[in-house]
């Protein structure tokens, strides 16, 4: 009885850890993608920048580089849910 609360526990765990990464890459992408400079002005928590800096990847090429990858990131985010709703469906 206890192994399958754990379990259950378990389960519940790891969707709400998925919910809450994949929300916060959505928020980076949607804002990569309408505007670089509201994105590096995010929360340090929040926007994922990584090797970005606002000097060199704020206007110009570099803002269309964010901007590509904020495309990326909500591509791929569309393409892995239709693919789940896909294999859901078929069941």
């Amino acid at each position: 009885m206890a192994l399958r609360i754990l379990e259950r526990l378990l389960h519940i765990s790891l969707w709400v850890m998925f919910a809450v990464s994949a929300t916060i890459m959505l928020i980076n992408g949607f804002y990569m993608l309408i505007s670089p400079k509201a994105w590096f002005a995010l929360p340090k928590w929040l926007a994922l920048e990584g090797v970005f800096t606002p000097e060199r990847h704020g206007s110009r090429w570099g803002a269309l580089q964010v901007r590509l990858l904020g495309a990326l990131i909500i591509v791929t985010a569309a393409w892995i849910a239709i693919d789940m709703l896909a294999t859901i469906s078929w069941r």
